[in-house]
């Protein structure tokens, strides 16, 4: 075990990222980049960690921001939640603990959006304490090395990866070694192509040795994506204004702004959308131009979002926003989509 960490750390030396929350131990820089960069990749991430740390320089000024605010800077990089925990924790920690992160992981992992991922990275990499960080790359990497045929995805998994993590893990060098593990597999042990035969872990990895490096890590088979139907009713009124709700039920995209929005079981037709019950009542006017003007899928972790904009045009109504104020609102990328390709 010892020579596993030390030859990571050693590779890490050499080959590691220049990035800019790895500059200091402040637990505020590494606490948003491990929030960003969950299921986010590196270069993306890296251009929101920038915006929002130019924005936000402190947790003080941070906390004392809005949803809204937080929500705009946060856009398409979905997960939305996670910019709405971002801004809770936010004034937890200042109001709390006067803007100082807790060392304590029982105190970290009761903010929220913290869990021992999180926990553990700002524990370990501001801290030097001895936790073990396990994301995909590091599941990866141990899955090939140790050759675990265990899935990755299945609960029942986590004690055994938890547990080689903490047997392998530089006690020393806590932080460093849970970094250079994930920049490993990111780097390194990718999931395509990986490096194997220049690899400074070959000799030993179990994998590599059987020639089964494809296989590892094990997944279970994924459930199949839930299908939904958005109907996006685009209205214009006569000064050629229109409308924006905020999303505020547990679904996806809470906190967002998006169209009146119709969802069916099937895709529709317009004669079955003039005749829905839920349409609202400027739709239902005579005189209106009615046309479908938009339509995409759009895919999500577990969802596929088959969906379409309905232009409404001439409606007596007054509406309250200009089509070109719309984009200082958070929106879901759909709509940013849509947006970009709407011509009137």
């Amino acid at each position: 075990m010892d020579k596993f960490s030390e030859k990571l750390l050693d590779w890490y030396k050499i080959n590691k990222r220049q990035l800019p929350w790895r500059n200091s131990n402040n637990p505020y820089y590494v606490w948003i980049s491990e929030i960003i960069l969950q299921q986010t990749k590196v270069s993306t991430g890296l251009k929101y960690f920038n915006t929002f740390v130019s924005k936000y320089p402190t947790i003080f000024d941070l906390s004392k921001s809005t949803e809204e605010e937080v929500l705009l800077i946060w856009q398409g990089l979905g997960y939305y939640s996670r910019a709405i925990n971002i801004l809770k924790t936010a004034k937890v920690v200042t109001n709390k603990y006067d803007g100082i992160f807790p060392n304590v992981y029982n105190d970290l992992i009761k903010l929220p959006g913290i869990g021992d991922y999180t926990a553990s990275a700002i524990l370990s990499i501001c801290f030097n304490k001895p936790y073990p960080v396990i994301d995909g790359n590091v599941y990866r990497v141990l899955s090939r090395y140790f050759d675990v045929n265990q899935p990755i995805n299945k609960h029942a998994s986590k004690k055994i990866f938890h547990d080689l993590a903490k047997s392998t893990l530089d006690l020393k060098n806590p932080g460093d070694y849970n970094e250079a593990l994930m920049e490993f597999g990111a780097l390194n042990c990718k999931p395509l192509k990986p490096l194997c035969h220049t690899c400074v872990l070959n000799e030993k990895c179990l994998s590599f040795k059987k020639n089964i490096v494809s296989l590892r890590p094990v997944k279970v088979q994924k459930k199949q994506k839930k299908v939904r139907f958005f109907n996006y009713l685009v209205p214009f009124d006569l000064e050629n204004n229109t409308i924006i709700i905020k999303r505020e039920d547990n679904d996806i995209w809470k906190g967002l702004y998006e169209f009146p929005l119709i969802e069916t079981s099937k895709t529709l037709n317009s004669d079955d959308l003039i005749y829905m019950y839920s349409l609202p009542s400027w739709a239902k006017q005579d005189g209106i131009f009615i046309s479908k003007i938009y339509e995409k899928t759009h895919y999500l972790t577990h969802q596929e979002l088959r969906t379409v904009f309905w232009l409404f045009k001439n409606v007596n109504h007054k509406f309250n926003f200009s089509i070109n104020s719309l984009r200082n609102y958070p929106l879901p990328k759909i709509i940013v989509d849509f947006l970009d390709n709407l011509v009137l």
